[in-house]
């Protein structure tokens, strides 16, 4: 995930030439976990979805951007039992 906060920007991009789609549920998960136990929302996220299939995730705002590609769109049970590991 790439993460970038902005001093002075103040306008959003325009990512429309990517075709983004709003989250759905069945597609990914609505939030991304780290081993570390941090967190993250993106269920505001515009997804792009590449001709080969990955799924990727922007959400951007005038003060920051996040990236997420989804290498596994959903977390499998057994390995969110500890996260602090």
């Amino acid at each position: 995930m790439v993460h970038v906060w902005y001093k002075e920007r103040w306008e959003t991009s325009d990512f429309s030439r990517f075709s983004p789609k709003p989250w759905d549920p069945k597609q990914r998960d609505q939030i991304h976990r780290e081993k570390n136990g941090s967190q993250m929302d993106f269920a505001d996220g515009l997804d792009i979805l590449r001709a080969d299939g990955m799924l990727a995730t922007i959400m951007d705002s005038p003060r920051d951007f996040h990236f997420k590609v989804w290498k596994q769109r959903f977390t499998v049970w057994n390995e969110r039992e500890d996260w602090n590991e």
